[in-house]
């Protein structure tokens, strides 16, 4: 198997449906989403006048069926990496998607860094999320003023079911864990 983003790797495939699903509904304001070279599951959204930010599809390791995710606005939630610092989430919401997916979604900024995230786990377990951010993967000086997607925004893509297929059909668990808590930890922020 090859890298992510390498030629003839699975990821390719799976990274060209993600993008695919999403541009076949892109949230009121979002006219164009481009892929983020080197990240299969990352892109950036474009507005109308300009602004751009990331959304990218996340992965974690499995859970017990039935189970819902990590809340992020624990305070105790582990950091993402040993000796990381936590910076909880505000604004968490719970619900569940039409295939029964159990959901949370949550916002934080840390200094500049600005997240907005939902994240699920299916009902066999599968731990999957979608974020938006304003720090672009692969340029950690790049911080946009662009408006995150919402979690409203987010829970309405991934009710989508050719986004939630490709969300839940992202490479995961073994191939992709995350650390961190039951199911994936909110993603790292580099305080600025």
């Amino acid at each position: 198997m090859g890298s992510p983003g390498s030629p003839g790797s699975p990821f390719d495939a799976e990274g060209a449906v993600a993008l695919a699903a999403v541009r076949a509904h892109l949230p009121p304001g979002i006219v164009a989403a481009d892929p983020v070279p080197g990240s299969p599951y990352a892109m950036v959204l474009t507005r109308a006048d300009g602004g751009r930010t990331e959304l990218s599809f996340q992965t974690g390791d499995s859970v017990a069926p039935g189970s819902a995710p990590a809340d992020p606005c624990d305070p105790d939630l582990p950091p993402v990496a040993i000796g990381a610092p936590t910076y909880p989430f505000s604004d968490c919401v719970t619900g569940v998607l039409p295939g029964g997916a159990k959901t949370v979604t949550a916002s934080r900024t840390v200094g500049g860094d600005r997240h907005s995230v939902l994240y699920l786990v299916t009902p066999d377990g599968k731990s999957r999320g979608l974020g938006s951010a304003n720090r672009m993967t692969g340029r950690p000086d790049v911080l946009t003023d662009a408006p995150l997607l919402t979690p409203e925004e987010l829970t309405a893509l991934a009710s989508e079911p050719d986004v939630y297929a490709a969300l839940v059909g992202a490479a995961g668990d073994a191939d992709a864990p995350v650390a961190g808590g039951p199911g994936f930890s909110p993603p790292a922020t580099t305080a600025t």
